[in-house]
């Protein structure tokens, strides 16, 4: 699981988070593919269990080892984006759940 390190809101990885709305994903990023934000990790799992894949995962860097530890470890192959939380809250408007 690559785990990446934001410092500053111009990192490349996390345009999406900072750019656009969950519309704007849904309808312009490969909308056949059914892009959508899921914003707790009670969601996050029940999107897991019907077999959906992240594109990537915003958390803050005390969840890693903590309440998003499991879901980190079902997708191996998702680039996981963590920070401190207040660079988190800048980046998306709000505090992360």
């Amino acid at each position: 699981m690559p785990i990446i390190e934001i410092t500053s809101l111009d990192h490349p990885g996390i345009a999406a988070f900072a750019t656009m709305t969950e519309a704007q994903l849904r309808n312009r990023i490969e909308p056949e593919l059914g892009i959508f934000i899921a914003e707790s990790p009670k969601v996050i799992r029940v999107a897991l269990d019907a077999g959906l894949i992240p594109t990537a995962i915003l958390c803050e860097r005390r969840h890693i080892t903590g309440d998003a530890a499991d879901i980190i470890a079902r997708c191996p192959d998702t680039p996981v984006y963590t920070g401190e939380r207040s660079l988190l809250a800048t980046l998306t408007g709000y505090t992360l759940t």
